[in-house]
Protein backbone atom coordinates (compact mmCIF):
# COMPACT_ATOMS: atom_id res chain seq x y z
CA UNK A 1 0.00 0.00 0.00
CA UNK A 2 2.87 2.27 0.93
CA UNK A 3 3.77 2.33 -3.05
CA UNK A 4 0.57 3.42 -3.91
CA UNK A 5 0.30 5.46 -1.62
CA UNK A 6 4.02 7.07 -2.67
CA UNK A 7 2.65 7.13 -6.40
CA UNK A 8 -0.18 9.33 -5.62
CA UNK A 9 1.53 12.29 -3.25
CA UNK A 10 4.65 12.02 -6.09
CA UNK A 11 1.82 12.84 -8.76
CA UNK A 12 0.32 15.03 -6.59
CA UNK A 13 3.69 17.08 -7.04
CA UNK A 14 5.32 16.60 -10.28
CA UNK A 15 1.92 17.40 -12.22
CA UNK A 16 -0.42 19.72 -9.88
CA UNK A 17 -2.69 20.76 -12.46
CA UNK A 18 -3.56 17.72 -14.14
CA UNK A 19 -6.73 16.17 -13.48
CA UNK A 20 -6.39 13.62 -10.77
CA UNK A 21 -10.18 12.64 -10.23
CA UNK A 22 -13.54 13.40 -11.62
CA UNK A 23 -16.56 13.19 -9.39
CA UNK A 24 -20.04 13.18 -10.94
CA UNK A 25 -21.77 16.52 -9.73
CA UNK A 26 -25.32 15.96 -7.88
CA UNK A 27 -27.62 18.75 -5.83
CA UNK A 28 -26.02 22.12 -6.04
CA UNK A 29 -23.40 21.70 -8.48
CA UNK A 30 -25.66 19.60 -10.94
CA UNK A 31 -28.28 22.49 -10.98
CA UNK A 32 -25.43 24.79 -12.06
CA UNK A 33 -24.74 23.27 -15.28
CA UNK A 34 -21.85 21.56 -13.63
CA UNK A 35 -22.73 17.35 -14.17
CA UNK A 36 -19.09 16.69 -12.61
CA UNK A 37 -16.25 18.35 -10.39
CA UNK A 38 -12.73 17.69 -11.73
CA UNK A 39 -10.20 17.18 -8.64
CA UNK A 40 -6.37 18.07 -9.77
CA UNK A 41 -3.48 16.44 -8.30
CA UNK A 42 -2.35 19.83 -6.58
CA UNK A 43 -6.20 19.77 -4.90
CA UNK A 44 -5.95 15.86 -3.81
CA UNK A 45 -2.86 16.49 -2.28
CA UNK A 46 -3.74 19.32 -0.24
CA UNK A 47 -6.75 17.43 0.92
CA UNK A 48 -4.95 14.27 1.70
CA UNK A 49 -2.19 16.21 3.51
CA UNK A 50 -4.67 18.16 5.64
CA UNK A 51 -7.15 14.99 6.08
CA UNK A 52 -3.77 13.06 7.99
CA UNK A 53 -2.82 16.14 9.69
CA UNK A 54 -6.10 16.45 10.93
CA UNK A 55 -6.17 12.38 12.30
CA UNK A 56 -2.83 13.04 13.96
CA UNK A 57 -3.89 16.08 15.31
CA UNK A 58 -6.77 13.75 16.95
CA UNK A 59 -4.47 11.28 18.38
CA UNK A 60 -4.60 8.60 15.57
CA UNK A 61 -1.38 6.86 14.72
CA UNK A 62 -0.18 3.67 13.77
CA UNK A 63 -0.76 0.57 16.02
CA UNK A 64 -4.74 1.76 15.83
CA UNK A 65 -7.27 0.25 14.19
CA UNK A 66 -9.72 2.01 12.70
CA UNK A 67 -13.45 1.00 10.97
CA UNK A 68 -13.70 2.91 7.89
CA UNK A 69 -17.17 4.01 6.30
CA UNK A 70 -17.37 6.02 3.33
CA UNK A 71 -18.78 5.76 0.11
CA UNK A 72 -16.93 5.63 -2.63
CA UNK A 73 -15.96 9.28 -4.48
CA UNK A 74 -13.00 12.03 -3.64
CA UNK A 75 -13.90 12.09 0.24
CA UNK A 76 -13.23 8.24 0.49
CA UNK A 77 -10.04 8.95 -1.63
CA UNK A 78 -9.01 11.45 0.20
CA UNK A 79 -9.97 9.68 3.97
CA UNK A 80 -8.49 6.11 3.07
CA UNK A 81 -5.16 8.03 1.69
CA UNK A 82 -4.91 10.03 4.28
CA UNK A 83 -5.64 7.13 6.72
CA UNK A 84 -2.70 4.85 5.34
CA UNK A 85 -0.45 7.81 5.71
CA UNK A 86 -1.59 7.73 9.65
CA UNK A 87 -0.79 4.22 9.38
CA UNK A 88 -3.47 2.32 11.25
CA UNK A 89 -4.95 -0.86 10.55
CA UNK A 90 -8.04 0.30 8.51
CA UNK A 91 -11.32 -2.15 8.60
CA UNK A 92 -13.63 -1.18 5.91
CA UNK A 93 -17.59 -1.37 6.66
CA UNK A 94 -20.33 -2.04 3.97
CA UNK A 95 -23.15 -0.10 5.32
CA UNK A 96 -25.80 -2.90 4.98
CA UNK A 97 -24.18 -6.01 6.24
CA UNK A 98 -25.61 -5.86 9.83
CA UNK A 99 -24.67 -6.18 13.21
CA UNK A 100 -23.59 -10.31 13.43
CA UNK A 101 -21.26 -9.63 10.40
CA UNK A 102 -20.18 -6.52 11.74
CA UNK A 103 -18.92 -8.06 15.20
CA UNK A 104 -17.28 -10.72 13.53
CA UNK A 105 -15.33 -8.64 11.71
CA UNK A 106 -14.41 -6.45 14.28
CA UNK A 107 -13.38 -9.38 16.61
CA UNK A 108 -10.09 -9.96 16.17
CA UNK A 109 -8.72 -6.03 15.77
CA UNK A 110 -11.07 -3.75 18.43
CA UNK A 111 -11.37 -0.67 16.93
CA UNK A 112 -10.96 2.63 18.93
CA UNK A 113 -11.39 5.02 15.82
CA UNK A 114 -14.37 4.94 13.66
CA UNK A 115 -14.13 7.44 10.19
CA UNK A 116 -17.57 7.24 8.57
CA UNK A 117 -19.63 9.60 6.87
CA UNK A 118 -23.01 11.15 9.04
CA UNK A 119 -25.37 9.14 7.19
CA UNK A 120 -24.06 6.23 8.41
CA UNK A 121 -23.37 7.57 11.91
CA UNK A 122 -27.11 8.59 12.02
CA UNK A 123 -28.21 5.94 10.22
CA UNK A 124 -26.12 2.75 12.43
CA UNK A 125 -27.28 4.93 15.39
CA UNK A 126 -30.63 3.91 17.78
CA UNK A 127 -32.92 5.81 16.83
CA UNK A 128 -36.11 7.01 14.38
CA UNK A 129 -33.46 6.93 11.51
CA UNK A 130 -31.98 3.75 12.22
CA UNK A 131 -35.89 1.76 13.40
CA UNK A 132 -37.33 3.15 10.11
CA UNK A 133 -34.53 1.77 7.42
CA UNK A 134 -34.54 -1.65 9.45
CA UNK A 135 -38.70 -1.64 8.95
CA UNK A 136 -37.74 -1.09 5.03
CA UNK A 137 -35.41 -3.81 5.29
CA UNK A 138 -32.25 -2.44 5.57
CA UNK A 139 -29.93 -3.40 8.45
CA UNK A 140 -27.50 -0.47 9.17
CA UNK A 141 -25.07 -2.18 11.68
CA UNK A 142 -24.60 0.32 14.94
CA UNK A 143 -21.31 0.94 14.88
CA UNK A 144 -21.66 3.30 17.90
CA UNK A 145 -18.03 1.48 19.52
CA UNK A 146 -18.04 1.66 23.42
CA UNK A 147 -14.93 3.75 24.04
CA UNK A 148 -14.62 4.56 20.36
CA UNK A 149 -12.92 7.43 18.96
CA UNK A 150 -15.43 9.28 15.84
CA UNK A 151 -14.15 11.43 13.47
CA UNK A 152 -16.74 12.34 10.54
CA UNK A 153 -16.67 12.77 6.53
CA UNK A 154 -18.90 15.28 4.72
CA UNK A 155 -21.44 17.24 5.95
CA UNK A 156 -22.43 18.51 9.21
CA UNK A 157 -26.56 18.66 8.58
CA UNK A 158 -27.41 15.34 10.53
CA UNK A 159 -26.93 15.66 14.64
CA UNK A 160 -24.35 13.63 17.20
CA UNK A 161 -21.16 13.45 14.16
CA UNK A 162 -18.40 15.18 15.56
CA UNK A 163 -15.62 15.84 14.65
CA UNK A 164 -15.03 16.47 11.38
CA UNK A 165 -12.11 15.22 9.78
CA UNK A 166 -12.39 18.81 8.03
CA UNK A 167 -12.22 20.37 11.48
CA UNK A 168 -14.96 22.09 11.58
Amino acid sequence: MDALLNAVLERTRAQPQGVALIEPGSGWHRWRGHPQRLITHGELGRRIAAASARLCQLGLGEGDAVLYAVRPGVDAMVVLSALFRAGPTVIGLDAGIGDALLAGRLKPFSPHWVVAESIVFAAGAPGLLRTWLRRRGVSVPDIALPGARFVRVGPSWLPGVQPSIDGE
